[in-house]
């Protein structure tokens, strides 16, 4: 069944190729790891000898549909970052594309600390913050007359990335955000409000990075759950890890030794008998910032939680049709059956293999809602 396509494009944004699964010269395996604010991976599997290998380099741009109740819709789209040629009983390349949010994690916010709207954010709300971090670290706004240390673009891949009109949305935070990876940033950010975020496709040359205020999917929780007794849920794991919990972070601004600045933060959920510390070194923070000490704080406390994960296999039933039903961002009801409760949950991952005969493996990652 040819229900997959990847679609090749060059750095030009000029069209290379077209594969369909199973078709000749098409590809022998597809498979994706999708992630909500995250670096998103897929990987094709080709015949070795196939003429495309000649050609295809650093860069290059997948865009992979899928057909769904007979209509193709873009479930990835992204870079080429490695190509494994092998041989065993035939030769197989395997090209491996990262999606564009990749990009923000080799972009750091470089700009010197207490850049009033670069640096230094008081009380903006969370999408004017994101939406600045990004235009100014990751496009052509980015440039040493306005104060970064070098300029964020010099060609290709970066400049075919804009940022979306700015809405404001989003809750008011401070943040302080020196040297900080841009990628990584804007996760702790995501994580603070519950917002979502994507670089999305506008064409071959054009790729836009947008904020989505409440999450990018639908509530579906009333009308589909998912359980065992229900026929579209198998191989479930529940997960609750612990390891990387705590509730106090020891914050330490400028100076040395018995004069450095020291802020004591605690999380939400801090008590007597839950007391871990972590250490937070904000040595970019300005000297008396107390409340650049105190944000960094818990900003970095949030990375910090019981992370509680569920996944399961995805049995296609009727109204319960991945990617045509419901997608990645959506909220559903689970029935967990380690605990027997039911939960909302967002779909927050996904990871999907299609191999030539036609077997499509589908696995979710939700988190509660």
């Amino acid at each position: 069944m040819n229900n997959y396509r990847a679609d090749l494009y060059d750095t030009n944004g000029v069209q290379q190729a077209s594969l369909v699964g199973i078709a000749e010269g098409g590809f022998q395996r597809i498979s994706y790891r999708r992630y909500l604010n995250g670096k998103s991976l897929a990987t094709l599997v080709i015949h070795g000898e196939e003429a495309l290998l000649s050609v295809i380099g650093r860069n290059w741009l997948v865009s992979i549909s899928r057909k769904v109740s007979g209509k193709w819709s873009r479930v990835f789209f992204g870079l080429l970052t490695e190509i494994n040629w092998s041989y065993t009983d035939k030769p197989v390349a395997e090209l491996v594309f990262e999606s564009p949010i990749s990009l923000l994690d080799k972009r750091v916010i470089a700009y010197p600390a207490s850049t009033i709207n670069r640096t230094q954010f008081i009380n903006k709300p969370a999408e004017t913050i994101m939406n600045t971090i990004v235009k100014y670290n990751a496009t052509s706004s980015g440039t040493t007359a306005d104060g970064r240390v070098r300029n964020a673009v010099s060609g290709y891949p970066y400049n075919r990335l804009t940022v979306e009109a700015d809405g404001a949305g989003g809750d008011n935070l401070t943040i302080y955000c020196t040297w900080q990876s841009v990628y990584q940033q804007l996760r702790i950010i995501a994580d603070m409000t519950g917002d979502d975020f994507s670089i999305e496709w506008v064409s071959s040359t054009e790729w836009e990075w947008q904020y989505h205020e409440g999450g990018i999917g639908t509530d579906l929780s009333a009308a589909l759950l998912f359980a065992l007794e229900r026929h579209n849920l198998g191989s479930p794991n529940y997960r609750l890890d612990y390891k990387d919990y705590c509730t106090v972070g020891i914050v330490a601004g400028q100076g040395e030794a018995d004069d450095r600045e020291i802020e004591i933060v605690l999380a939400d959920d801090h008590t007597v008998d839950e007391d871990t510390e972590v250490f937070i070194d904000a040595r970019d923070i300005e000297v008396g910032d107390t409340l650049g000490l105190q944000t960094r704080g818990s900003e970095k406390l949030s990375e910090y939680l019981v992370k509680e994960t569920f996944t399961f296999s995805v049995l296609q039933v009727p109204n319960a049709v991945y990617g045509d039903d419901y997608d990645l961002g959506d909220l559903v009801m689970v029935r967990n059956p380690a605990t027997g409760e039911d939960a909302k949950m967002k779909v927050a991952g996904d990871s999907v293999v299609w191999s030539e005969d036609g077997r499509e493996d589908i696995e979710l990652d939700l988190e509660a809602a």
